[in-house]
């Protein structure tokens, strides 16, 4: 008996050990929702929050000149304090909303960049629709370790068109 509790810990260790070192960020090529092509991209982890009506996954792209957050829902822009906030910055507000689900951050894409590449953690705030009565805002926070390593494969896969040498489209490097 107690070889099989011994077990399951075990198990459960090296479980939360891999899960953990799986990094927040990655370099991909992919399809690009606002170019409408293949191209190389950073995205981070999937987030999963609750819409107000069912649990709703929440991710960033990052193409080089604008960052995108996609979710399966559609967004609305009339909640209070919606938009981005990176550490103890002053947040960034939404530029638009890209076919109803999607967020775009494009006039402060540099600043933020930079922000991910020294921060810890960036907080998104969301509303969605249909939420009646409308309910409050949705926090989706994101890791930004990995954010680094992630750009640097990602600044090569813009240069040479690929991400390594064994790495193939839409996978990890």
């Amino acid at each position: 008996m107690r070889l099989r509790w011994f077990a399951a810990f075990v198990a459960i260790v090296c479980c939360n050990a891999l899960a953990a070192a799986e990094p927040a960020w990655r370099a991909v090529v992919g399809n690009d929702p606002l170019q409408g092509k293949t191209a190389c991209l950073m995205e981070s982890a999937q987030v999963a929050v609750n819409d107000g009506q069912t649990t709703t996954p929440v991710r960033f792209l990052y193409n080089g000149t604008a960052f995108l957050v996609t979710t399966k829902s559609n967004i609305d822009q009339s909640y209070p304090n919606v938009g981005l906030q990176v550490d103890t910055h002053a947040p960034f507000a939404i530029d638009r909303v890209h076919k109803e689900t999607h967020v775009i951050f494009a006039k402060d894409a540099e600043q933020i960049r930079a922000q991910f590449i020294r921060g810890l953690r960036a907080k998104l705030s969301l509303g969605f629709w249909p939420t009646w009565p409308q309910g409050e805002t949705v926090v989706a926070e994101f890791s930004l370790i990995g954010f680094t390593k992630a750009h640097e494969k990602f600044l090569q896969c813009q240069r040479t068109g690929r991400l390594g040498e064994n790495a193939k489209a839409g996978t990890w490097d």
